[in-house]
């Protein structure tokens, strides 16, 4: 399956009755839940350092990353099978979430609300089995807001609202955007919202914006030659044709015509 926005999903599943050892150095980050059962849990996230280890008893949530080592059993004295629901991802953009501090979860983490964490995790699942990886990726993003709140920890709800509507943005860069009432959805004040959303993101709302547009224009007009500029502008959200030129060129150097040529199929 193609990748989403830098975001790789090698495995993920929901295994109900689940009882085998699991011994393993992971090569890639993933989000684990136990809904039910008892475990003997062991690990590392250090090379040559020796593992923690923990008794756990269920609803419980950990996260591994790459290099992590982890050894997880049922306990020697119980006889109960775990509901077991897992997610691994990577790629740049788990790493770019680790960078700012959304993936801070180092030890396993007792949750309060397991029925919640279970349907986070069931639309997650059913997402990625439709090759839904954009869904599965904001399905994430919830996850670990829900984590960062039961941790008490982290960067805060701001910012994993601003990641989630980064995540949007980058997804669906056409759709037309009316930034005071996504303030208002978050809460915020407008200024408040263009204050944090340029720190986040490096650049206002509206460059943000358009800078995603632009380059999709940019591959949609290489991709497919016989597409008109002006259908093409439209596609990607640009509604005046004589704007989007403007930008186009401002943004690469060429006016939309100019680069296909050059840069086309």
């Amino acid at each position: 399956m193609a990748p989403f926005l830098d975001i790789h999903f090698p495995r993920w599943g929901f295994r109900p009755d689940y009882y085998l050892p699991v011994t393993r150095q992971f090569e890639y980050y993933a989000v684990n839940f136990e809904a039910e059962g008892e475990l003997d849990y062991r690990w590392s996230d250090v090379p040559d350092q020796p593992p923690a280890h923990r008794m756990l008893r269920a609803p419980v949530v950990w996260i591994t990353r790459p290099g992590g080592w982890r050894q997880y059993r049922r306990r020697p004295d119980s006889r109960r099978v775990w509901r077991h629901w897992f997610v691994a991802f990577e790629g740049r953009e788990p790493d770019r979430w680790a960078e700012r501090g959304l993936l801070t979860l180092t030890e396993p983490l007792a949750v309060r609300e397991p029925a919640r964490l279970e349907e986070l995790f069931g639309r997650i699942i059913r997402s990625l089995d439709r090759g839904r990886h954009d869904q599965g990726a904001l399905g994430l993003l919830e996850i670990f807001l829900y984590l960062q709140e039961e941790a008490g920890r982290g960067p805060g709800r701001e910012a994993l609202r601003l990641e989630r509507l980064l995540e949007e943005l980058r997804t669906a860069p056409e759709k037309a955007r009316d930034w005071k009432a996504t303030a208002r959805a978050l809460h915020w004040s407008e200024a408040h919202f263009r204050r944090c959303f340029a720190k986040a993101a490096g650049e206002a709302p509206v460059a943000f914006l358009n800078r995603l547009r632009l380059n999709r224009a940019a591959q949609l007009i290489c991709d497919r030659p016989d597409l008109p500029l002006k259908l093409a502008a439209l596609e990607c959200g640009f509604d005046d044709i004589f704007y989007f030129s403007k930008m186009f060129r401002r943004q690469f150097g060429h006016p939309p015509g100019a680069y296909r040529r050059e840069y086309g199929i």
